[in-house]
Order: C-alpha cells, then structure tokens, then sequence
C-alpha cells in the first residue's frame, strides 16, 4: 500500500505517476477543486491530495462510471465561477 508521506522520485527515463501527483499536490491553491474521472490513479491520487474542505475531491465513486469527469467540471464551474 502507498502511503502519500513515501517520497517516490522520477528518474530519467521516465515520468512518475506518484510523483507528478505529489508535485501537483504540493502546487494546488487551498481553494483548488480536484476532479478525476477514472481509472486505476484515482485510488492513488485519493491518498496524496489532501482534503481542501466539502465537496473539492469529485470523482467517481464506487460504480467508477467512466465519463463523470467532464459533468463534474462544469458543475464545479457553475458553483465557484472564480
């Protein structure tokens, strides 16, 4: 299991999954509202990105329906329009 305080790097040869995750994390503003769609990263990313407050981690839930990103954005858009 990954634990989001284990320090992954990139190398060279190729770009890290975790570690883009964890450069992102660490550049998002505190109002930032993190969207995913799916796939097998949102497990991972769940556990790096930390919680910004109510409703600022969207994703797909349980049923990991396919396609809910680009809903979720504009909804997200429409609330917080700044």
């Amino acid at each position: 299991m990954f634990f989001a305080s284990q320090r992954l790097e990139s190398t060279v040869d190729h770009l890290n999954p975790v570690h883009v995750l964890q450069e992102l994390e660490n550049q998002l503003p505190d109002n930032a509202i993190l969207i995913s769609d799916d796939g097998d990263f949102v497990a991972t990313a769940a556990y790096i990105f930390r919680s910004r407050g109510l409703l600022t981690w969207l994703d797909p839930g349980v049923f990991g329906t396919l396609g809910v990103g680009t809903e979720s954005a504009l909804d997200a858009k429409l609330v917080r329009s700044e």
